[in-house]
């Protein structure tokens, strides 16, 4: 039962992830991605482009944990698809506050840089993580999701999102911000 009730919290959070970085969002351009008001739409889109030069073209998003990070969490693969234009993985462990643990989502996106965040219903703020721009994305009615998001090109980056297990986003946010810079670091052992 404990299983169930970290499984479904994560698995929202990452639809929600996905669902507020749709690369084929559309509004009125801004050149503040923090204060855009943008509306979803069109049909979801896959986002693996290896002609496009993308240094992530050919990373799976489970890679982006080392062996030794998975086992010091105790963290197990819940998904890994590719899903609103993004290569998504998702893990649940002994992360956050809740004796339940929580959950982390890391999804490549291929296509879609940080400046094409969806800001409807989000606060976006500047994050850099260690030597990548990035943005910090909370929902506004403090349903729990936030994330990171690590800038690879204009046109791709990498969104670490956090699940806290107790529906507060401060934990949330807690686990993405502990989360982003360990997969900075993979990122730029692999050459990025």
């Amino acid at each position: 039962m404990k299983r169930q009730l970290v499984v479904l919290p994560l698995l929202a959070a990452a639809l929600l992830v996905n669902a507020c970085s749709n690369p084929s969002v559309v509004g009125t351009p801004s050149a503040n991605p923090t204060t855009a008001n943008q509306s979803s739409g069109g049909s979801a889109t896959s986002g693996n482009s290896s002609s496009s030069g993308d240094p992530l073209a050919s990373v799976n998003s489970c890679s982006l944990l080392t062996s030794a990070q998975i086992n010091q969490y105790q963290l197990q693969k819940v998904s890994a698809d590719t899903e609103n234009g993004a290569r998504d993985c998702s893990w649940q462990g002994a992360v956050g506050p809740s004796p339940n643990g929580g959950g982390i989502d890391i999804a490549i996106y291929d296509t879609a840089g940080i400046s094409q965040l969806n800001s409807g219903g989000y606060t976006i703020t500047d994050y850099p993580v260690g030597k990548h721009q990035g943005r910090l994305y909370q929902s506004n009615d403090g349903g729990g999701l936030c994330a990171v998001s690590i800038a690879i090109t204009s046109t791709s980056r990498v969104d670490v999102g956090g699940q806290g297990g107790t529906g507060q986003q401060s934990d949330s946010c807690g686990i993405a911000k502990q989360f982003a810079p360990m997969v900075e670091q993979n990122l730029v052992a692999l050459g990025d």
